[in-house]
């Protein structure tokens, strides 16, 4: 259906007051229709009937719910529907009061005599030229308060051709004629009498014609970038990605990266599905993630890559040192001959960025002989803690000092870390104080990464530990 139309300039549209509940339209001068043909001229006396019976606040209810419908996806009445409906409480058919109402005109359709042999003339008339009549309110039908307004009625000629027409005619309630253009929207509700451009001369709907709803453009919007995204290492061979949940968007992409290749998308999370599990990885091999969130639109821009190095170790599981052992030059360096057996300690260090958070320090470690340590795997079992990564980190730097007992000293230990966010760089850090301890010779120390095959020897210079399996 065509949208019609904003009253010219020379309508003047005035509001009576909120008591009488009714709009009233100053009418220009009369404008004469005698070169309309008869085609138009039936069409043209059907909407001055039609105006004249919106008098009756059940009529336009009765327009307004039927419009609603759409039937054809749009706010139009066939006629034909439309005649024998009953009207509200009332006995009447909106065809009757139709009736009663054009005998109140200037019956201008051939005859001047409104008798009711001539009307039901009239009406046989409009069903045999126009078996699809409409009647629509192509604009403003939600919107139309029945009992506070009445619409003028227009009608659509049957040569109509909106390339070249500007004008359409329209009546009001009492007959009087208006010149509509076509060409500005109006702001209140217009009822519109026409050929159906949608159904059939059966009254049938049209069953190929294009769709003709079109949707209101909305800017797209990709959802937000995640953040706060968490590498953690779980069971053997896998790592957990975390990340936090971000608006409007129907899922995540998860990204993987490893050594010497190219980012591949491993997984696409449901809605909502903030994490994701990555298993089966190949031990002492590192791997680099990022995720990105997706939605209809489009997707987020990356998230900060993150990456580590995967484990055979399952998370939480007990360090336990098992045996150790010097070379004879290791041994002679720390300790002379002359002193006998070595006395150790052990100290382990989880460096971090604002300082160590862990520090094991082992009782003094003696073999009974010299020659038990020496060229020799002596066997020292001691715990020396539950490698939870979240608590302790994944590097662990073991610091080895032989004793002298009547000697107190004062010395720094520095562990690292390991900086997930920055693609898995490992950091030095976490420097300790220790003070008044009988430790003047230093053995060494080395980092032990929870990535280290578990059966891996350990050596500084001579002196060589391994940990329980």
């Amino acid at each position: 259906m065509k949208k019609i139309f904003y009253i010219f300039a020379l309508v003047i549209i005035t509001f009576t007051s909120c008591d009488k509940n009714e709009v009233t339209i100053q009418p220009e001068a009369s404008v004469s229709i005698n070169e309309h043909s008869e085609n138009n001229q039936l069409l043209s006396e059907y909407a001055r009937i039609l105006a004249a019976s919106l008098n009756n606040t059940e009529i336009k209810q009765t327009l307004k719910d039927e419009a609603l419908k759409k039937f054809d996806g749009d706010y139009d009445i066939l006629v034909n529907k439309l005649e024998n409906i009953q009207l509200g409480k009332s006995t009447n058919s909106f065809k009757s009061i139709l009736a009663k109402n054009a005998k109140s005109t200037s019956g201008i359709y051939k005859s001047k005599s409104n008798t009711s042999a001539n009307i039901d003339s009239f009406f046989n008339k409009i069903k045999e030229t126009f078996p699809n009549l409409q009647v629509s309110i192509p604009i403003h039908c939600e919107n139309w308060d029945t009992e506070k307004f009445t619409p003028m009625v227009a009608f659509i000629p049957v040569d109509y051709d909106e390339k070249t027409f500007t004008e359409v005619t329209a009546f009001d309630t009492n007959g009087n004629e208006f010149k509509i253009s076509t060409k500005f929207e109006p702001s209140l509700p217009v009822v519109v009498v026409s050929i159906s451009e949608r159904v059939d001369i059966d009254g049938n709907l049209i069953s190929d014609l294009p769709s003709v709803t079109s949707e209101v453009p909305r800017n797209k919007v990709a959802p937000n970038t995640p953040t706060s995204i968490t590498l953690k290492h779980g069971q053997s061979k896998s790592l957990i990605i975390e990340w936090g949940d971000v608006l409007d968007e129907n899922g995540y992409e998860v990204w993987r990266m490893s050594d010497g290749n190219v980012f591949t998308k491993i997984s696409t999370n449901p809605t909502n599905e903030n994490t994701f599990i990555d298993t089966n990885l190949n031990p002492n091999v590192k791997y680099w993630y990022k995720v990105r969130a997706i939605n209809s639109d489009g997707s987020s821009a990356w998230s900060p890559i993150i990456a580590t190095t995967a484990s055979e170790r399952n998370d939480g599981e007990t360090l336990r040192m098992h045996s150790m052992k010097f070379t004879t030059s290791a041994l002679q360096a720390v300790e002379d001959w002359v002193s006998g057996r070595p006395e150790m300690r052990l100290r382990v260090i989880r460096g971090s960025e604002t300082g160590a958070s862990f520090v094991f320090t082992s009782g003094q470690l003696r073999p009974a002989w010299r020659d038990d340590i020496r060229n020799n795997w002596w066997h020292c079992e001691f715990d020396i803690c539950d490698w939870n990564t979240n608590v302790f980190g994944t590097v662990l730097t073991f610091d080895w000092r032989e004793e002298d007992l009547k000697y107190q000293y004062e010395f720094n230990v520095s562990g690292s870390y390991e900086d997930k966010r920055d693609n898995g760089t490992i950091k030095s850090g976490g420097t300790i104080n220790i003070k008044n301890d009988p430790s003047p010779d230093n053995i060494g120390n080395t980092t032990v990464f929870w990535w280290h095959p578990r059966n891996k020897i350990y050596d500084i210079t001579g002196f060589s530990w391994y940990f329980a399996q």
